[in-house]
């Protein structure tokens, strides 16, 4: 996926803050390249998918651009999650690896596939390359899988449904020429990645050389923080839908403007 690699700003960085604190794009960039080269040494291609567990933070960034930038399908899983819920999400998934980090291992449900975690401190993942993987070589199109959200379930099991890379491109696109979104500019990451909602920030930022702020677990609670952070650390607006998301309630696939999401199909499983 092209349009979301991330570029740096002049008159400042792009890329992912937290608690205030700026991180260079070197910081989800290089890790990103070096997780993506991993995953097609493990033999990652277009329509895996790759799960990711783990906290709010810039390396959950790395994460997801990792995923996409080798082909695959990314399928975001809260942490505070209760434990049935990660392991049906996961078995229904059937991703073919599981990202998250060192203090998550205990509590994941034990499945048989290949488990990484980003912050590990010997971890294979650094000694990869840094370079953008080659997107012709991978074979992707704009109809391969760029993620996967689950409903909340509210009306029983809850459903993953398939967003394809074209979606996420064409929101990137419309974003750019809506908003005009400009380097060195801030844009604030409200909702839960286990949210549709997220897309429409980290894609604003990121695929526009913008900074992605994240805003920390604790602060999304409904009071002055979120106020704070809402009024003073995004230049852009925020979507409307994602008001609810920051609740990390249990997420709901309803694709932002431009994407197609779909219900599960013959690219889920083959």
């Amino acid at each position: 996926m092209s349009c979301s690699r991330s570029r740096s700003g002049k008159h400042g960085c792009s890329g992912a803050d937290i608690r205030g604190t700026a991180a260079d794009v070197r910081r989800v960039e290089s890790p990103a390249n070096q997780l993506a080269h991993y995953l097609l040494s493990q033999g990652v291609q277009p329509e895996d998918r790759v799960a990711i567990c783990m906290e709010r933070s810039p390396e959950m960034i790395v994460g997801i651009l990792g995923a996409l930038k080798a082909g695959a399908a990314y399928v975001p899983l809260d942490p505070s999650y209760p434990a049935e819920r990660l392991a049906y999400m996961l078995e229904d998934a059937a991703p073919t690896v599981l990202l998250t980090e060192e203090r998550l291992i205990a509590d994941l449900p034990v499945m048989a596939l290949l488990l990484i975690s980003l912050d590990a401190p010997h971890s294979p993942v650094r000694e990869q390359v840094v370079d953008n993987p080659d997107v012709g070589v991978l074979g992707l199109t704009p109809g391969h899988p760029a993620y996967v959200i689950y409903t909340s379930g509210s009306t029983g099991l809850p459903k993953g449904v398939i967003v394809e890379h074209r979606g996420v491109c064409n929101l990137a696109i419309l974003q750019q020429q809506t908003f005009h979104v400009q380097r060195g500019k801030k844009v604030l990451q409200l909702a839960s990645f286990s949210f549709d909602a997220c897309c429409w920030e980290w894609v604003m930022a990121l695929c526009s050389g913008a900074s992605l702020v994240l805003a920390s677990r604790d602060r999304l609670a409904p009071g002055d923080p979120l106020l704070t952070d809402i009024t003073t650390s995004s230049d852009y607006p925020l979507d409307r839908s994602a008001s609810g998301a920051g609740r990390d309630d249990g997420g709901s696939a309803a694709p932002g403007a431009g994407s197609t999401g779909r219900s599960r199909g013959s690219l889920w499983r083959r």
